[in-house]
């Protein structure tokens, strides 16, 4: 019995020794990434675009798969235009390094490339390992130069650029921006701005160096002050990295001579013609920002309205841009415009015609200048006052009568208008609702029809105290006659 445990303890001290002794073994695989999955590895590793004649990196992981770690010993490379530049030593178990390849590929490799990478390690059963490197050679990144005539995205912008500074009086002077753009994938190293040509061009920014980076923009102030009469030209070079164009130039021209009057330019601001139609009382407006100088001078606006014979209107701001007026007769109105540049040279005038047609066929209108309050009433024929039938301030529509205006003292206006009735005749009456303690007061009744001016008929009398009712006249539709009345009498409402 004690014989055979002892050999029973041996059998089992022997097979626990050669668990623990068995080999580890490393299992070398080559991938675009360390943590790429196993299906993306040992095959073809695409390098993806690699731009010619500058340095670039392929980037490759060296993954140890094995339980053992792997040593690496060396590597070929069949491609003259690649070198290794970082190649590890040694992969511990389930992990992995990056191999870097440095790329130099030359102006004819545009376009697919390949090849082959082999790396040799103490992987046994896999080495030496290989893998296809596959990319697409393409162009270098380059800068880029664009010029600009002035600033923001709607400046017009070319390489050679043309910039015309306009006239100038001599003795005077004008500038411009001219913007450099850098429009490449590469920074843009401006070595320097100069300049050539007409004496009469100036640089009003440095003419100094810079890098911009893409999408990066920098301003040349150009500056033109013309000696005398006559056409000028000058050359701005901005010298760059820009293998295309490396000395990009602006075109520059002025004209220096005596001041050219300015251009005075008006339309309808809602047609924009020179002719248009509006309402009586509509509010009309003329747009004269179109106005310019040659030099670019400010300009002075000069407004002038011509009306129909009897019209108040005028321009609501006779130097604005625009000019603003309300029509109040039917008739021709004439609205001319006249700009002046800084020395005072006027330009030949610019005339809107505005034919006001009538907006009412009647309006009777009351006025009065001092007193108390005024009212006027449009009654109709058989009716009594202050009855459903008479357009007064507490009954303001009638039919198609309205009362527009209702003035509590004076001074102090009232209006009733509307179209032509069909037939019949309509009474019209002014009275002194209250003279407020103030006494009599003179007023005046006008009746225009078609609101054509002056009014076809225009009376004026007194009321002499609060209540008084003066029957100024009568209109009879749908002639619109107007016959005088003159009767007065006293009665509050």
């Amino acid at each position: 019995m004690r014989v055979l445990a002892l050999s029973l303890l041996a059998l089992g001290t022997t097979s626990c020794a050669d668990e623990e002794l068995r080999e580890l073994v490393p299992w070398i695989s080559l991938c675009p990434a360390v943590d790429a999955a196993p299906e993306q590895c040992d095959g073809v590793i695409d390098a993806g675009e690699l731009p010619v004649e500058i340095a670039a990196i392929i980037e490759v992981a060296v993954v140890n798969r094995g339980d053992g770690r792997l040593a690496v010993d060396g590597y070929a490379l069949d491609h003259p235009a690649l070198t290794v530049e970082l190649l590890p030593e040694d992969v511990a178990p389930r992990s992995g390094k990056p191999l870097s390849i440095a790329t130099a590929l030359g102006a004819d490799a545009l376009g697919p490339g390949s090849a082959e990478l082999s790396v040799v390690s103490s992987d046994r059963a896999h080495s030496p390992a290989s893998v296809q490197l596959t990319w697409v050679g393409v162009p270098p990144p380059q800068p880029g130069i664009l010029l600009c005539d002035g600033e923001g995205e709607g400046a017009p912008c070319a390489v050679p650029l043309d910039v015309d500074l306009g006239r100038v009086r001599p003795t005077q002077a004008t500038s411009r921006i001219v913007t450099i753009r850098s429009v490449g994938e590469d920074p843009l190293d401006v070595e320097r701005v100069r300049l050539s040509g007409s004496s009469d061009f100036s640089l009003g920014s440095s003419s100094q160096g810079a890098r911009l980076a893409p999408g990066e923009s920098a301003a040349v102030v150009v500056i033109y002050a013309p000696a005398g009469d006559g056409d000028d030209a000058a050359i701005l070079t901005v010298d760059s990295n820009d293998r295309d164009t490396p000395a990009a130039t602006v075109n520059l021209r002025g004209t220096g001579g005596d001041d050219q009057p300015p251009t005075a330019a008006c339309q309808d601001s809602v047609t924009g013609g020179t002719t248009s139609s509006a309402r009586v009382d509509d509010l009309v407006g003329i747009d004269g920002t179109a106005s310019s100088d040659p030099e670019g001078d400010p300009l002075v606006f000069q407004w002038a309205l011509t009306a129909p014979a009897g019209s108040s209107a005028t321009i609501v701001d006779g130097a604005a841009r625009s000019a603003l007026f309300t029509p109040d007769a039917r008739g021709t109105f004439v609205v001319t415009l006249v700009v002046r540049d800084s020395l005072g040279q006027p330009s030949v005038p610019c005339t809107v015609t505005v034919d006001a047609v009538a907006r009412y066929s009647l309006r009777a209108r009351a006025r009065w200048g001092s007193g108390g309050d005024v009212d006027l009433h449009l009654v109709e024929s058989g009716s009594a006052l202050f009855s459903a039938r008479d357009v007064r301030y507490d009954n303001r529509a009638v039919d198609a009568f309205l009362l527009l205006d209702d003035a509590e003292s004076g001074p102090g206006e009232e209006e009733i208008a509307g179209p032509l009735p069909a037939g019949g005749t309509w009474e019209l009456w002014l009275q002194l609702f209250d003279d407020a303690g103030l006494g009599a007061v003179d007023a005046t009744l006008e009746v225009v029809l078609d609101d054509t001016l002056p009014a076809s008929f225009s009376a004026t009398g007194a009321l002499p105290a609060s209540c008084a009712l003066w029957h100024v006249s009568d209109v009879t539709f749908p002639s619109g006659t107007v016959t005088p009345v003159n009767a007065t009498m006293s009665l509050c409402p």
